[in-house]
């Protein structure tokens, strides 16, 4: 006995509309099937890529830099701020040694140790003298009675007072 069954398919030609067709199919005597024999299944391997890794050692190595980067820059950070405090420091020195200066040379007391303990006294007026100089600065070159200078004359000098003539 044959059993005739009609099935349908839908093809699909590139248009948004299915096209359907019918079909006949007749049930022939059956065969027997064969057993499927079963497949070993492969173990799906996975691979990494070589982009995957230059990436992940391109971040690794970016990662490193920042942390150096930020090590060096906390310890330049740290000898800034004790080159701060060190001149602070030297400032508030500079500012007392400057008053110990200041009160060392203390003019009265100067002028009261050399009358007290030197026994020096305030000058009178016919003690003082005044110098007055007319030019400021002079310079006079006065020869042997030879007007003439040349430079040889001048080595011929310095020769001989090497020599010590």
């Amino acid at each position: 006995m044959a059993k005739e069954e009609r099935k349908y398919t839908q093809i699909y030609n590139g248009n948004a509309a299915y096209e359907v067709q019918w079909q006949e199919e007749v049930d022939s005597p059956e065969q027997p099937r064969r057993a499927e024999s079963p497949r070993p299944r492969r173990k799906s391997a996975y691979g990494v890529s070589v982009s995957g890794i230059l990436g992940l050692t391109l971040a690794v190595a970016a990662l490193m830099f920042m942390l150096v980067s930020y090590a060096s820059y906390t310890a330049v950070a740290n000898q800034t701020v004790n080159a701060v405090r060190r001149v602070e420091q030297l400032q508030e020195e500079n500012r007392r040694l400057s008053a110990a200066y200041d009160m060392a040379f203390d003019m009265n007391a100067v002028k009261s140790y050399a009358q007290k303990e030197l026994g020096m006294g305030e000058p009178i007026s016919s003690q003082i003298e005044y110098a007055e100089i007319e030019s400021q600065d002079s310079v006079a070159v006065y020869s042997d009675g030879d007007s003439s200078f040349s430079v040889f004359s001048a080595f011929d000098s310095l020769f001989s007072a090497v020599r010590g003539n």
